[in-house]
């Protein structure tokens, strides 16, 4: 059986916990939080962190959107973000294991380099 998901919009977040149980009868199993590194600000930052805190409610599945060019240092900056929500309880997970959507890797000089090091960074600030 299919898992349906509902990307929302930076705008859109204060729909998870709000909306679970109207996404819950349209058939949706878990909610895609967008994040961005280039030109973010805390309030984002705290209203995924707000998502996130919810002791319950739709399982959450953050995809990194790339719509620029990414330096290394902003790389390493959303990778240091992410342990804290990928070992989340509220983190969808992909065949038992934490899951991250990556949306504009046409945007990155070596793609297959940042994922080798966002899965060992990863897979080392979760301990696997």
């Amino acid at each position: 059986m299919a898992l349906w998901l509902c990307r929302l919009e930076s705008d859109g977040l204060a729909a998870v916990g709000r909306d679970d149980d109207r996404a819950r009868e349209l058939g949706i199993g878990a909610w895609v939080l967008p994040i961005q590194v280039a030109g973010e600000d805390d309030v984002r930052w705290e209203s995924i962190q707000r998502c996130f805190a919810l002791s319950c409610g739709l399982p959450l599945l953050l995809e990194w959107v790339i719509d620029g060019p990414c330096s290394l240092a902003e790389e390493q900056a959303l990778t240091a973000q992410l342990p804290r929500w990928l070992a989340s309880q509220r983190a969808l997970p992909l065949e038992q294991r934490p899951a991250l959507l990556i949306q504009g890797t046409h945007h990155l000089d070596a793609a297959a380099r940042t994922a080798q090091r966002l899965r060992r960074s990863l897979a080392s600030a979760l301990g696997r």
